[in-house]
C-alpha cells in the first residue's frame, strides 16, 4: 500500500547547510601607550645625538655635555637614560649588534645557507641600517670604536665578544659550505676560513670610509668573482688554491 506520507522533493531531501558559529574577531593589538612612545622618542634621540657625537669626535673626546648639547634636551634627561658615557657607548652598540646578531639569526635558520658572497653583503648592510635610521656614517664608528678598544680593556673585551659571536658563526656557516661543496672536512680549514671571511668586513669599513665609492653589493658581486677566478686558475692550472 502507498505510504500516505507525502513525497519530499530533491531540494527538500538535501542536506541542510550547516550552521555556522561565528568566530569571535581577533583582539586588535594593544596599542603603545603615548607615555611609553615619547619616553622611546626621546631615547631614540639621546642615542641619535651621541652617535654624531661619537662620528665627528670619537668615543675618547665625545663628552656627556656635548652630547647634552647635540640632543637639545636636559641634563636630567640624558642621564636618566644613560647614567655615564660607558652606558651610551654600550647602548649604541646594542643598538648595532642587535641588527647584526638578528641578520644571523635569519641566515642561520636557512638550509641550505646563503653562499660566502650573500653572507658578508647582509652582515655589512645590516650594520649599515642602523646608521642610516640615525643618520650616521657607521664606518667612522667603527674605527672609533677600534681605537678606543686599544685604550680600553673593558671596551676590548666587548668588542671582542660581539666580533667573536659573527666569527664563530660565519665559521660554522663554513662547515656547511664544505659539505654542500661535495668537499671533505679533513681538507679544509673551516676556521682560517672564518678568519678570512670575518676579516673582510673590517676591510670594508676600511674602504668605504677612505674611498667612500664601495657599497655592500659591490662588495658581494667582488667576493663571488674572487671564487670563481680561483676556481678558473686551479682548473687551469690542476692544483687547488
Amino acid at each position: 500500500m502507498p505510504s500516505s506520507s507525502p513525497t519530499r522533493s530533491s531540494r527538500d531531501t538535501a542536506a541542510a547547510p550547516e550552521k555556522v558559529t561565528p568566530r569571535p574577531s581577533e583582539p586588535a593589538p594593544a596599542e603603545v601607550p603615548a607615555s611609553t612612545a615619547r619616553r622611546s622618542a626621546k631615547r631614540d634621540a639621546v642615542l641619535a645625538a651621541a652617535l654624531r657625537c661619537f662620528e665627528r669626535e670619537g668615543f675618547h673626546r665625545a663628552s656627556m655635555a656635548a652630547v647634552i648639547e647635540e640632543a637639545g634636551v636636559s641634563a636630567g634627561t640624558v642621564y636618566r637614560y644613560f647614567p655615564s658615557k660607558t652606558d651610551l657607548i654600550r647602548a649604541c652598540a646594542e643598538e648595532v649588534f642587535g641588527n647584526v646578531d638578528a641578520e644571523l639569526l635569519r641566515i642561520e635558520q636557512q638550509d641550505p645557507p646563503p653562499e660566502p658572497a650573500r653572507v658578508l653583503p647582509q652582515l655589512i648592510a645590516a650594520g649599515l641600517d642602523v646608521g642610516n635610521r640615525f643618520g650616521v656614517d657607521l664606518t667612522r664608528i667603527g674605527v672609533s670604536t677600534w681605537t678606543e678598544a686599544l685604550r680600553d680593556p673593558l671596551v676590548m673585551e666587548q668588542v671582542q665578544q660581539r666580533y667573536g659571536r659573527i666569527r664563530s658563526a660565519i665559521t660554522a656557516l663554513a662547515a656547511g659550505w664544505v659539505t654542500n661543496a661535495g668537499l671533505s672536512k679533513d681538507d679544509v680549514d673551516v676556521t682560517a676560513v672564518g678568519q678570512a671571511l670575518f676579516g673582510a668586513i673590517p676591510g670594508f669599513i676600511l674602504q668605504h670610509l677612505i674611498f667612500g665609492d664601495l657599497t655592500p653589493e659591490q662588495y658581494g658581486r667582488g667576493l663571488n668573482d674572487l671564487g670563481r677566478i680561483t676556481e678558473g686558475l686551479a682548473a687551469r692550472n690542476g692544483s687547488r688554491y
